[in-house]
């Protein structure tokens, strides 16, 4: 294994890790005091973190990408993971009258560019492959 696929093999085990433990962390801690509303946008938050952190393995675990496709998917990913997922675990916060600054709420879409800047290099990475194989 190249040093940079352990790299990446560790950190996807440590997100795989941390998105179960703030699964629980909002399932045990938080839902009871929070709105109905904020739980949601928990929820929508951890939702899309479980859904890249297992496209990430699964493209990771391919040996059919080349290491820059997986580096390039792997970087939009987790930048979304951290801008969108985390901006709304930031705003659940304010339920607890924290006093968060707003501009948390401009990240999520952010975020969300990222998610899908993620998806089009993949999708390019895949056609290009194919394309120099034919």
């Amino acid at each position: 294994m190249q040093k940079h696929d352990k790299i990446q093999g560790i950190l996807l085990g440590l997100l795989g890790g941390v998105t179960v433990v703030i699964g629980a962390f909002g399932a045990h801690g938080i839902k009871p005091l929070v709105s109905s509303a904020a739980f949601e946008r928990f929820e929508t938050g951890l939702l899309f973190q479980i859904m890249h952190t297992l496209a990430l393995l699964a493209i990771w675990s391919s040996p059919r990408y080349s290491f820059q496709l997986k580096s390039r998917v792997f970087r939009w990913f987790l930048s979304g993971i951290l801008l969108f997922s985390g901006s709304l675990y930031v705003l659940v916060f304010k339920d607890f009258g924290w006093g968060l600054p707003s501009f948390f709420g401009i990240l999520t879409p952010v975020g969300g560019l990222c998610f899908i800047l993620g998806w089009g290099s993949m999708a390019l990475g895949v056609y290009r492959d194919h394309e120099s194989e034919s």
